[in-house]
């Protein structure tokens, strides 16, 4: 009879700390449990638990793992401040994988800044600092996005393809060999998008007509095909932005490319 009391004392207890309106974690899987919250892609809980287990007691390394798994909520969520701020405090001198993932974060914090030479500087530290780390293929690609936002079109191409080369078997290196294979190191404004070839072949006459150095880009994404309108090929985002003016005059949307 007392085991049976005991029993019903601690399903009220953690039925208390543990029901839909307070997701505590309250077993010694604490951080296994932020984790989990984290795969699931539940960000917002993530950045709860995380601040909750944060206002309790643990090793250095415990907390700089909560400390890294709210960063990152915070980076999904697109709060990329605030993920920075937990990134850097999960930061060592240790070389770890906690340290190397939090210097990718704060990275990919700032490229959706688009504070590209941040992140930049911090992807071309992670190559030339970590080796063998699994993560290479996904740092060296971003590296090139970079760069590609940039104008660095030469930097671009090199680490494109060393991400096709060097990691044959990795996701990002289909990826790199796309973009290689459509050469478009250049910037361009892109004037409309369409699903109709008719549309878009329509307002490229009409351009034509006015001497704007148009052109037609078809795309397939996920079988879906696109027809995007664009004007100019410029080596710089300088003279990109001046041929945006021009068109924003005879009331055109605009949107510099990449």
């Amino acid at each position: 009879m007392r085991n049976g009391k005991l029993y019903l004392y601690i399903v009220v207890i953690l039925a208390v700390f543990c029901g839909p309106g307070n997701r505590l974690i309250v077993s010694a899987e604490e951080i296994s449990g932020l984790e989990s919250l984290v795969l699931r892609e539940e960000y917002a809980e993530g950045v709860n638990c995380g601040k909750k287990l944060l206002n309790q007691s643990f090793s250095l390394n415990k907390r700089r793992k909560i400390y890294y798994l709210t960063g990152l909520s915070y980076l999904k969520l697109g709060s990329s401040v605030k993920a920075k701020r937990y990134f850097k405090k999960a930061i060592t001198k240790k070389a770890d994988s906690i340290t190397l993932n939090s210097i990718i974060g704060i990275a990919d914090a700032y490229y959706a800044e688009k504070q590209y030479l941040d992140a930049i500087k911090r992807y071309d530290y992670i190559l030339s600092k970590y080796k063998n780390t699994g993560h290479e293929a996904n740092v060296c690609y971003k590296l090139a996005r970079s760069y590609l936002r940039t104008g660095g079109w030469r930097d671009s191409k090199k680490y494109f393809r060393r991400t096709e080369k060097r990691y044959p078997l990795s996701f990002e290196s289909g990826l790199a060999r796309d973009i290689l294979k459509e050469n478009a190191f250049y910037f361009t404004v892109q004037v409309g998008s369409f699903g109709n070839s008719l549309n878009a072949d329509k307002l490229c006459r009409k351009l034509k007509k006015r001497k704007y150095p148009v052109f037609v880009d078809k795309v397939i994404n996920e079988s879906i095909t696109f027809y995007r309108v664009r004007v100019g090929k410029f080596n710089t985002k300088k003279e990109a932005r001046l041929q945006e003016q021009k068109l924003k005059k005879i009331s055109l949307p605009t949107r510099i490319y990449p």
